[in-house]
């Protein structure tokens, strides 16, 4: 398969293993989710983001690799977007202060 992701995402994609239920939190344009499908076994994905932008880029990329129907994308503001299946949460590439104000809203 082609190349899809920069190194970063290549590191973070490493940690996840088949059969997980992932979601990737700030989706931008939905690459770990569609390479994530693509190259490991059993995987529910979902990109969110909280702007309709990056989930327009997202979908135009799920179209390109005809997994419209395989992934879903949900708009919405950071862990919001979770539900009970999911077990595995990517956070990455915002910054810093924007992931810990996104992780201050779990409840304990």
């Amino acid at each position: 398969m082609k190349k899809i992701l920069n190194k970063r995402l290549e590191k973070i994609s490493a940690f996840i293993e088949d059969g997980e239920s992932v979601i990737d939190i700030g989706c931008d344009h939905g690459l770990l989710g569609i390479y994530l499908y693509l190259n490991r076994e059993n995987m529910k994905i979902v990109s969110s983001d909280i702007n309709s932008g990056p989930l327009t880029i997202a979908k135009e990329n799920l179209l390109k690799y005809h997994l419209e129907d395989k992934i879903e994308l949900r708009l919405g503001n950071g862990l919001d977007t979770i539900t009970d299946d999911i077990n595995t949460v990517v956070i990455s590439g915002m910054g810093g202060i924007t992931m810990v104000n996104i992780l201050k809203k779990i409840d304990n």
